[in-house]
């Protein structure tokens, strides 16, 4: 029985006959995995590098609870106006762990703050994380039911809700990450109004125009999704971003790489 390799009737050379049995998608899929496991276990083991480039959205964030603390205002914090389980999850999934972090500081810190969001899961998760936080902190018995609130179930019901705690409460600053729609702007346009600083985190480009006018500092497209890494630090998510970058230059190498054989040896 004789087995023949794709493209060996052509005359192509052996390289690449080998290479048309790979799948790409497959290829890359491994070594991004082999790349994220061997970088996350450096850093486990405080070898990897430590060095991020600035963000200053993310600086701001980490700021803003020290200086409430200072000051003894509030600092409101929402996931955004998206829920679990639907299409708006990964981008809501990004804003709790945007503001996990700033949970464990504020209760760390004693400083005051209120979470809301129009999502009764998205309220189960953060009551779990607020709760969590001041265990951690070493004071349980300071967790409040009012530091999580349910406001509406509508993104417009939200906005108005929101309006009104913008208003009412003694807040210095208002960080908001995940999905918004249009909405954002009836919130964002009241915390400019108030002289409230404002921290926005989003990956949609209807509303980042809309956060840019009306936002102290943005945390706009992919950067949403590396909170983890610059608020929470955590050797996973870094080893992530380095293997994306990784995975990148990779990329542009196998491009270059395609050109050369194309160029150089006609292969199609």
């Amino acid at each position: 029985m004789n087995l023949t390799l794709p493209g060996q009737a052509q005359g192509l050379p052996l390289p690449v006959k080998v290479l048309e049995l790979v799948q790409p998608e497959a290829l890359v899929l491994l070594l991004g995995l082999g790349l994220l496991l061997a970088l996350a276990w450096r850093r486990e083991r405080g070898k990897g590098p430590t060095y991020l480039r600035p963000i200053p959205g993310f600086e701001a964030a980490r700021k803003a609870i020290p200086a409430s603390a200072e000051t003894g205002k509030a600092v409101h914090l929402s996931a955004g106006t998206g829920s679990l389980g639907a299409f708006t999850t990964l981008p809501t999934l990004a804003g709790l762990e945007l503001l996990a972090p700033l949970i464990q500081q504020a209760a760390t810190l004693g400083s005051a703050f209120l979470t809301t969001t129009p999502s009764p899961l998205v309220m189960l998760v953060l009551e779990s994380k607020v709760r969590r936080a001041f265990r951690a902190a070493g004071h349980p018995e300071e967790f409040a039911p009012t530091q999580v609130r349910f406001i509406g179930d509508a993104p417009t019901a939200y906005a108005a809700g929101v309006m009104g705690a913008l208003t009412r409460e003694n807040v210095a600053s208002n960080v908001m990450a995940g999905a918004f729609g249009d909405e954002y702007l009836l919130m964002g346009e009241t915390a400019a109004r108030k002289g409230i600083e404002g921290i926005v985190g989003n990956a949609d480009p209807s509303v980042l125009p809309f956060a840019l006018a009306s936002a102290d500092h943005l945390i706009m497209g992919e950067e949403l999704y590396a909170a983890g890494a610059y608020l929470g630090r955590k050797p996973w998510h870094r080893a992530s971003l380095q293997a994306q970058d990784w995975l990148r230059l990779g990329l542009v190498g196998a491009i270059l790489l395609a050109v050369l054989l194309k160029t150089t040896l006609g292969v199609p």
